[in-house]
């Protein structure tokens, strides 16, 4: 498939599954990066040790992953 098929593709996707592939895509491209895994190795450890996150605290992190990267 080309990448303007997948374009085409994309554009017809519902609001909610073309956000949940941005995520993933940007999931995939930083995945190498040695910092990002080590804050996914991190996160994990604090969800085994079973640390909450408030409701407050996760509407802002959702905020900020909704917003636009630079």
């Amino acid at each position: 498939m080309s990448l303007a098929e997948l374009k085409s593709e994309i554009d017809r996707l519902p609001a909610a599954e073309a956000q949940y592939l941005a995520a993933y895509l940007m999931h995939r491209s930083r995945r190498s990066e040695a910092s990002y895994a080590t804050g996914l190795d991190a996160t994990w450890e604090q969800m085994e040790r079973g640390e909450k996150t408030s409701l407050p605290r996760a509407l802002e992190l959702n905020a900020e992953l909704r917003r636009p990267s630079t």
